[in-house]
């Protein structure tokens, strides 16, 4: 990925959450996906995959209507995995499928690198990044970066 496919990726971050308007760390995903006209489920980390998944997929981004969708991530037993999950999916979502084009999902999006090959080691990169940014904004960072980093350790620009 070249630098301004990542400032892209970084700033369509900071106006999904602007447009959103929900503020607050740890940002609340589950609120912030209904917000965008979406759901998702609540499996618990044991559970299998919902009926009609494909075999084995991590999570998954499905059809939910006209301009609906439906976040089915695979679940852990700590919250922090959890929302950073479901954010990166939500970028998976905006930035591979025809979602943002076309207004709506038209088919199942499955969260699967061994089916993916190379093209889905990018794309993961690209969702990673998505939901780094939208968890973590930059100018936040900054700001805890300068509170507790020493300066003088360059640790930071």
């Amino acid at each position: 990925m070249n630098a301004p496919r990542t400032e892209a990726i970084l700033n369509y971050a900071d106006a999904i959450r602007k447009y959103v308007g929900l503020e607050g760390y740890p940002l609340d995903m589950e609120k912030f996906i209904i917000k965008m006209g979406g759901k998702t489920t609540k499996r618990e980390p044991w559970e299998p995959q919902r009926p009609g998944a494909l075999e084995g997929p991590e999570s998954r981004v499905l059809p939910d209507g006209e301009k609906s969708f439906i976040i089915d991530p695979r679940r852990f037993h700590d919250e922090t995995f959890n929302r950073y999950n479901l954010a990166m999916m939500l970028g998976h979502l905006l930035l591979h499928t025809e979602y943002m084009k076309e207004g709506c999902l038209k088919s199942e999006y499955v969260s699967d690198v061994f089916k993916g090959g190379f093209a889905y080691h990018e794309q993961k990169i690209e969702a990673d990044l998505f939901a780094q940014s939208l968890l973590m904004p930059r100018e936040v960072f900054h700001e805890v970066a300068e509170k507790h980093f020493v300066k003088d350790l360059c640790l930071y620009h």
